[in-house]
């Protein structure tokens, strides 16, 4: 287990130290800013019921909005105080200083919320709406470079938007086989 966290110490490193230029130091922020977000949830909403005009759209949005709700009450109450794992922010790392470009937050770090949400959003969306292959890449790419930021900005570890990304698809994979059983009648 220690040779794991040290590479993930130093993983988080190379992108929060080493991998910086002036660019990404000025998108990343608003990257991982769920306010910049907010359009494209309500875009995903409005297109399901607008593609779906029956209950079937109904029931996809109720999915979608249960599925982030409750994948972010897990990673965010159950999880973190459970493993209880400090941001990169909060901890001094073998003499490497991070490099902040948001307030630090609070709360623990592992899992990532961010990552969870957006991969619970983004595969369920991927599979609930039958995307094709370059929707599906544009879906994983978001959630991946929404993961990606909050590495850079120095709120979470690469372990902790790994386990928050697997975390997001086990939990839209499970919705996705609820709402399924669901949606029989509806197809």
């Amino acid at each position: 287990m220690t040779e794991i966290l040290q590479f993930d110490y130093h993983l988080f490193h190379l992108i929060n130290a080493e991998w910086r230029n002036a660019f990404l130091d000025a998108v990343m922020p608003i990257i991982r800013s769920k306010y910049v977000w907010y359009p494209v949830y309500v875009g995903i909403i409005a297109w399901a019921f607008t593609r779906y005009k029956s209950k079937l759209g109904f029931l996809y949005v109720v999915s979608l909005l249960s599925c982030v709700a409750v994948t972010d009450l897990l990673s965010s109450s159950v999880l973190k105080p459970l493993v209880q794992r400090l941001r990169p922010c909060n901890e001094l790392l073998s003499g490497h200083e991070v490099v902040l470009n948001v307030s630090c937050g609070y709360g623990y770090s592992f899992p990532s919320s961010h990552a969870a949400n957006h991969f619970a959003l983004s595969i369920l969306c991927l599979l609930l709406f039958k995307a094709n292959k370059p929707m599906s890449a544009m879906l994983i790419l978001w959630a991946a470079l929404i993961c990606y930021a909050q590495m850079y900005v120095g709120v979470h570890y690469p372990l902790d938007v790994l386990g928050g990304a697997l975390l997001g698809i086990l939990m839209a994979r499970l919705w996705y086989a609820t709402t399924r059983r669901f949606s029989i009648s509806e197809i």
